[in-house]
């Protein structure tokens, strides 16, 4: 019988190996992740390499500037683009769309970055858009900007790594998914849930339930979370993800799943309001690293599907995007 618990990975005899990755150390992690993520979607690695130091400052400083920072000099580096770059504030985004359904707007605000870009390599409007530039604060006395660039530059060698344990999980040539990565157009977003202090709306949630849209994402949770609060969709109800210090949580988002030909899950997941005994409801601060092919990387049938069985079309990773999203805003308006 499959099992839905969300398993724990443990990457150290990967992490500190110094010659290729190879043999049985290799394969059982391999094995360990299939299974996690062709019936959860979701599974938490330890000793995965990502420097806590980072992490830890990164966590400081972002909670600092939302806690400390103005709501006047918070909008001064609010995005104002279709491509999501700095500021967003609370109740602003509404993740709920991506599942085509209709619930009050998420009681989250975020500070996002995409790629550290200098020059261009195409005029093409799509290269524009997922290569948008950062937005910082004009004044940035909580060195977010450095906190966040230094964590990001971290975050790019972990998403390596998991993706050649993916190659040899799903039997596909070396490279065959690495190959893509250069370039690659990964966001990282900071996200915080504010204390609540007042009432709200029915339905409403720290972040709703909802798919990621990405490749996967490795969630770096609020170690002080003893509530649960990150809860996956299990077949007959919802489970708290394990909340281990020091650990990331990996889940599968929809392009993965597509490009598997939904062998692997990416699996409905959501942030809930804790009802906290002392009947306040404290802050917390999560960061989310979704990590992004290059824009014009092709997502087309993997070796392991039999050309019948395909049951989708080639396509690349701007356009999987981009038709991703208008399903969504689709299926919201025919409800």
């Amino acid at each position: 019988m499959p099992s839905h618990e969300t398993q724990v990975i443990d990457l150290d005899q990967l992490i500190s190996c110094d010659q290729k990755l190879d043999g049985d150390a290799l394969l059982d992690v391999a094995i360990a992740v299939n299974d996690a993520f062709s019936n959860c979607g979701f599974l938490v690695v330890i000793n995965h390499g990502v420097s806590q130091e980072k992490g830890t400052n990164l966590h400081e400083n972002a909670m600092r500037f939302f806690l400390e920072t103005s709501n006047a000099e918070k909008t001064k580096c609010a995005f104002r683009s279709p491509i999501p770059r700095g500021y967003s504030g609370v109740s602003k985004e509404n993740f709920a769309i991506l599942a085509g359904a209709s619930r009050p707007n998420d009681l989250v605000e975020k500070y996002r970055m995409g790629p550290i870009t200098t020059d261009s390599m195409s005029d093409s409007k799509e290269y524009q858009l997922m290569y948008y530039p950062n937005k910082w604060p004009d004044n940035d006395t909580f060195e977010l900007q450095s906190s966040m660039e230094a964590y990001y530059a971290e975050m790019e060698r972990l998403p390596h790594l998991l993706l050649r344990i993916f190659e040899v999980a799903l039997k596909v040539p070396e490279g065959f998914f690495l190959q893509h990565m250069q370039n690659h157009t990964s966001i990282l977003s900071v996200n915080h849930y504010p204390p609540i202090k007042k009432q709200i709306q029915k339905g409403q949630l720290r972040l709703a339930e909802h798919t990621d849209v990405d490749l996967f994402t490795i969630l770096r949770p609020d170690y002080d979370d003893r509530y649960g609060c990150l809860q996956v969709r299990h077949p007959h109800d919802w489970q708290s993800v394990p909340i281990i210090p020091g650990s990331l949580v990996v889940n599968l988002g929809d392009c993965f799943s597509y490009w598997t030909n939904n062998h692997w899950k990416s699996t409905k997941h959501r942030v809930v309001i804790p009802q906290e005994s002392e009947g306040q409801i404290l802050s917390r601060l999560a960061m989310g690293f979704f990590v992004g092919l290059c824009y014009d990387a092709a997502i087309t049938r993997m070796p392991f599907i039999p050309i019948e069985a395909w049951r989708h079309k080639d396509t690349t990773y701007v356009d999987w995007r981009k038709d991703r999203i208008k399903q969504a805003m689709y299926n919201l308006q025919i409800q």
